[in-house]
């Protein structure tokens, strides 16, 4: 699994594309990441430069500046997939599970090495930076094709229920803060 980035080129002034941000990942607290916001970027003069990863990428935190250090450790071990195509900033790393590996075990694969892989990061007092060759040097251990082929189809219907079930989560919270509104409204 290595790091996939390419270069985003508009001739445009203005260009609007999806952006994926650490606190879009922390504040919906999920492993399915579907509400990317959309992001109003000025064009400078040279071409401008984000990381795109395709929809059902893995995503995890790749710098974390130590102004958020009380919530550190939380947001190192965040391990999410992306649902749609998106642009990254500089916080995250997006990584695209080969078809030998596959989107569930790469999923778990990385939530079970993700502490691990943080300690190989630079941590100075202001900043934690997991750099591209550490995250594409490090080593796991893999399991036999037939054993991650029937892990990811035992996976397979669980992740789609379990995102079915976020989906619904997030729609009665919606709800639930309407309804909130209408009753505080109404007295």
């Amino acid at each position: 699994m290595l790091p996939r980035s390419e270069k985003f080129n508009n001739s445009l002034s203005e260009i609007k594309i999806p952006l994926l941000s650490r606190e879009q990942i922390i504040s919906q607290e999920r492993k399915f990441i579907s509400d990317i916001q959309y992001s109003l970027l000025l064009k400078s003069e040279k071409n401008y430069q984000l990381p795109k990863v395709p929809k059902n990428s893995i995503i995890i935190v790749k710098l974390l500046l130590m102004n958020v250090f009380e919530e550190a450790q939380k947001i190192i071990s965040n391990v999410s997939i992306v649902q749609k195509e998106t642009h990254l900033n500089q916080e995250l790393c997006g990584l695209y599970p080969s078809k030998e590996i596959g989107l569930y075990y790469g999923y778990f694969l990385m939530k079970g090495n993700i502490n691990s892989l943080s300690q190989k990061a630079s941590i100075t007092r202001t900043r934690y930076v997991l750099s591209k060759e550490t995250i594409e040097n490090f080593e796991v251990n893999v399991a036999s094709k037939e054993k991650i082929n029937e892990f990811n189809e035992f996976c397979e219907p669980l992740f789609e229920l379990q995102n079915c079930n976020e989906e619904i989560i997030k729609e009665l919270r919606l709800l639930q803060k309407y309804a909130i509104e209408y009753i505080s409204l109404s007295s």
